[in-house]
């Protein structure tokens, strides 16, 4: 049995990436997997590749109208909903002097506005159907500052807030919905892909400069691959912490060449056990270059 077997789940940005991989790895380990995108072609590839336990969804997360309608059909057809992950994203490169007032505004509407609704919408249909966790994908970016992805940074910084909001607000209603963010640095998905294109070829020589500069300033020159990544956020993800209090979080890595931690108070790491225990916040990030306990 599978460690979330019979849960049903709903990842926005679906279609592509990370989104993708957490959709079929959800799949594998037994949940009935909704896959949306604005894509619908790109996430209805994905659902046919999982099978019948998928279904595939147009969904605009920016739309109010759409989180209604695509959560009206999840309950339809699977009874319920027992996990969020709220994963749909936009980059758009300009520094804080580049970036319009148009290109900000889009890009808050995706990650900020998106993640918003979604948990607004999604918390009733949880605790109607027993509870569960929801997962807000935030990124390094959301507390380092990437100026060339200035409005990127800005909209995970509030998608970082509004996760503790939500934790502590689905805490005290009694909901039985755990929601935390995930962290990631750079992973090597299509949206990262293009943009490492654009710095290499197409696009403004200012944009290419700007990316420069900031690439100029990392210790690492090149993304996570996506296989790595997604087996250390998924841990997380489904929970194999679950032996959790109020006011304490362990979380274990095991096979990999990176090791998830806290942002906020890490209060001690285990080297041998590739294990951190923290504080209340569960903020996590990938770590460059450190393994756990392999």
């Amino acid at each position: 049995m599978g460690r979330v077997e019979g849960k049903v789940a709903l990842v926005t940005g679906g279609g592509s990436g990370l989104g993708a991989a957490d959709c079929r790895r959800l799949a594998e380990e037994g949940a009935k997997v909704a896959v949306t995108d604005v894509n619908l072609e790109a996430a209805q590839k994905v659902a046919d590749e999982i099978g019948d336990q998928a279904i595939a969804l147009r969904h605009d997360v920016a739309s109010e109208e759409d989180w209604k309608s695509v959560l009206a059909e999840v309950e339809r057809r699977f009874g319920g909903l027992n996990i969020l992950v709220n994963n749909a994203g936009i980059v758009v490169v300009a520094d804080p002097e580049e970036t319009t007032l148009e290109q900000f505004r889009k890009v808050q509407a995706v990650m900020n506005e998106g993640v918003f609704l979604g948990c607004k919408y999604a918390i009733p249909l949880i605790v109607k159907s027993g509870g569960g966790s929801i997962i807000n994908m935030s990124s390094t970016a959301s507390h380092l500052g990437y100026p060339p992805f200035f409005a990127y940074s800005a909209a995970k910084g509030a998608v970082r807030s509004m996760t503790k909001s939500i934790a502590i607000h689905c805490q005290q209603k009694g909901y039985g919905i755990r929601c935390n963010s995930v962290h990631p640095a750079s992973i090597e998905t299509p949206m990262i892909q293009g943009q490492w294109a654009a710095r290499a070829g197409a696009g403004s020589s200012g944009r290419r400069s700007a990316i420069g500069r900031y690439r100029s300033t990392q210790r690492r020159r090149q993304p996570h691959p996506l296989p790595r990544v997604r087996r250390i956020a998924f841990r997380h993800r489904l929970g194999d912490s679950d032996r959790q209090r109020p006011d304490h979080y362990t979380c274990r890595i095991k096979n990999s060449h990176a090791c998830l931690f806290s942002i906020e108070r890490p209060q001690s790491f285990s080297v041998a056990a590739g294990q951190w225990q923290i504080g209340r916040s569960a903020h996590w990030c990938l770590a460059h270059r450190v393994r756990g306990d392999r």
